[in-house]
């Protein structure tokens, strides 16, 4: 089991690394810990970009949930909080549990005390945003020229 982990600094900036889960629980239980090994470093976003939380269209956003617990490192014995995706062999959604799509909106700000700020745009105040919505993956090669 492959997941994506998304984690928020207080250095201002967002991190993602991807790890493998050694067993995944029968059932998840509140709070979800997880024991694997990470496959990549933690990647920085680029400075200036922050994850929204609230869900759009009646799509709950990943930043809404509750943070996973997950034991990693080996004989390092290294521990995280952090936001997942997992996707399951079959590229359907194993956490967040069930068959709906997750949400991360993505936007130009900063983190001001551990708090996204994005920043506001012309008269209207609006926020430039890009907003993914994460369901099925599907290995599927397609031509693209």
């Amino acid at each position: 089991m492959r997941s994506l982990k998304i984690e928020q600094q207080n250095d201002g900036r967002c991190r993602v690394a991807i790890f493998k889960i050694d067993e995944w629980p029968q059932q998840t239980t509140s709070p979800l810990i997880l024991k694997g090994r990470q496959l990549s470093r933690w990647q920085n976003l680029s400075t200036g970009i922050v994850l929204l939380g609230e869900e759009v269209d009646g799509v709950p956003n990943l930043i809404d949930s509750e943070k996973v617990t997950i034991h990693y490192g080996g004989a390092k014995n290294l521990t995280t909080q952090i936001y997942t995706i997992s996707i399951h062999s079959r590229g359907g959604l194993q956490y967040p549990l069930g068959s709906s799509p997750v949400l991360l909106r993505l936007a130009i700000g900063s983190y001001r005390d551990g708090i996204a700020t994005p920043h506001k745009h012309g008269d209207l105040k609006q926020i430039s945003e890009n907003r993914l919505k994460i369901g099925r993956i599907n290995a599927r090669a397609y031509r693209i020229d």
